[in-house]
């Protein structure tokens, strides 16, 4: 047994064309026609991620707070953090997430002590802020999104398997431009899609984040 399949970026958008009627079964895109279809996979998955879809995309991460500042710098690729956990004398504890406006309501920001709250913002680069503050370094142990990478034609489009026809149908209900199908299998296609593309989302459930520009405030 086999749990190894996978597609490129080349088999989904020839699989999305096929589907469309935009080219026949075991006919190859054109490069021009592959280019777009590439390119249109790209914005649906980064319109995805800018939705809230993390589904795929969460890794750990490993952060040092510096002594007396309640800000936590992360990497620009992360759009998200869902869980914090803070080590202090050999034990790791779980911080509680606020969002950006209870955070704000926190009347002495700058208190010291052990952190027990973390918000998360993004703003020009992605950064938590902490409360209370540390007067020591801690190490941070954090869940995080982070953005879908660019995918180049003959890349693996890193979904899970489970999810690999959503790409597929969704990607083959965006090819308008192509103005190929008739509207009976177009609807098919949008119902198809839009009915997958639900079940994805419904699967997962990420906390939500805030895009402001007021770093540090």
């Amino acid at each position: 047994m086999t749990i190894s399949y996978s597609l490129t970026a080349r088999s989904v958008a020839t699989k999305a064309m096929q589907d469309r009627g935009i080219i026949g079964i075991g006919v190859d895109p054109t490069g021009a026609e592959l280019a777009y279809c590439v390119d249109a996979l790209n914005l649906m998955l980064k319109s995805w991620a800018a939705r809230g879809l993390t589904l795929w995309t969460e890794e750990d991460g490993t952060a040092t707070t510096t002594p007396a500042s309640n800000v936590v710098e992360l990497p620009v690729r992360v759009i998200d953090v869902s869980e914090v956990r803070v080590l202090s004398g050999g034990i790791e504890r779980q911080m509680t997430r606020w969002e950006k406006g209870e955070y704000a309501t926190l009347p002495n920001k700058a208190q010291t002590g052990e952190p027990l709250i973390y918000s998360m913002v993004y703003a020009d680069e992605p950064y938590l802020r902490i409360w209370p503050t540390p007067s020591t370094a801690r190490t941070l142990y954090y869940t995080y999104a982070r953005v879908i990478e660019d995918i180049a034609v003959d890349d693996p489009v890193g979904v899970p398997q489970m999810w690999q026809e959503t790409v597929v149908k969704c990607l083959a209900a965006r090819l308008d431009a192509f103005g190929v199908a008739d509207g009976e299998t177009l609807g098919k296609i949008a119902s198809d899609a839009a009915r997958l593309e639900q079940m994805m989302f419904d699967h997962d459930r990420p906390a939500s984040y805030f895009i402001g520009s007021d770093k540090y405030a």
